[in-house]
C-alpha cells in the first residue's frame, strides 16, 4: 500500500519541480530581455555599466558595452559622449573623432565637443583639421581665450605665421595675464597688416570684430 500510494504521488513532485523550473526559466528569460532591450530602463542600466567600467578604468569594456547601445540606436548623444571619452582615455584620437562627429552632425552648437574634436584632430597629428576646429569653436564661444590660443599655436608650428598672429593677439587680448603669450607672439615674424595691433612695449591693442577677416579676404582666389 505504502508503496502503491507513493508512486501516486511521484508524478506531482515532478510537476511541481517541472512548473518550479519552468517558472524560473520565464522570469530569467524576461530579465534578460529586459536587460537587452532598448527600453528607458535598460538603456540606463548599460550606461550604468559603462561608467562603472570607465571609473575602474576599464575603458575597452566601456565601449564595448556602449557599442551596443549605439548599434540599437546610432544617434544616442549620452553613448556617443562616453564614447569619445573613453577612446580619448585609451590614446585612439582618431576613434573619440569619429565619435565627435556624429555627435556635432545632430547638435553643430556643441561647444565641448567642437572643442574635443579639435583636441582629437591634433592629438592624431592633423594639424590641417585641428585648426578649422578651434576656429569653429572661436565662432561659438568668442570669449574663451583657449581655442584661439589652441589654434594660434597649431598654426605657427604649421609656419602660417599671419593666421598664428590673429589667434594668437586675440587670444591675448581675452588673457592678458597670459605673458606666455606675449612671448610667442614676439618670436613670429610680425606681418606688416598686424604690426599697428601691437604698441610699442608689445601689449596687443584692439583688434577687428573678426580678427581673421583680413587674412580670409588676402586668400581668395583671384
Amino acid at each position: 500500500m505504502l508503496g502503491r500510494g507513493a508512486s501516486r504521488r511521484a508524478p506531482r513532485g515532478v510537476f511541481l519541480l517541472l512548473f518550479l523550473f519552468v517558472l524560473l526559466s520565464t522570469v530569467a528569460g524576461s530579465l534578460l530581455l529586459l536587460r537587452k532591450s532598448d527600453s528607458p530602463p535598460a538603456r540606463d542600466w548599460r550606461y550604468a555599466d559603462a561608467e562603472r567600467a570607465d571609473r575602474n578604468g576599464d575603458n575597452t569594456l566601456a565601449l564595448r558595452i556602449l557599442d551596443s547601445i549605439l548599434t540599437d540606436d546610432p544617434k544616442d548623444l549620452r553613448a556617443h559622449r562616453l564614447a569619445a571619452k573613453a577612446a580619448t582615455a585609451l590614446h585612439q584620437p582618431l576613434l573619440a573623432a569619429a565619435h565627435l562627429v556624429s555627435i556635432l552632425k545632430q547638435d553643430p552648437e556643441d561647444y565641448e565637443a567642437t572643442l574635443s574634436l579639435a583636441s582629437a584632430y591634433e592629438q592624431a597629428g592633423q594639424a590641417d583639421l585641428a585648426v578649422p576646429q578651434y576656429e569653429a569653436a572661436t565662432r561659438l564661444r568668442p570669449d574663451d581665450p583657449l581655442p584661439w590660443k589652441a589654434a594660434g599655436l597649431l598654426s605657427a608650428g604649421r609656419g602660417d605665421v599671419a593666421l598664428a598672429m590673429a589667434f594668437l593677439l586675440r587670444a591675448y587680448e581675452l588673457d592678458p595675464r597670459d605673458h606666455a603669450l606675449l612671448d610667442r607672439v614676439a618670436s613670429l615674424r610680425r606681418p606688416e597688416p598686424l604690426r599697428q595691433t601691437a604698441t610699442a612695449n608689445g601689449v596687443a591693442g584692439p583688434l577687428p570684430q573678426d580678427p581673421l577677416a583680413e587674412i580670409r579676404r588676402s586668400r581668395r582666389p583671384k
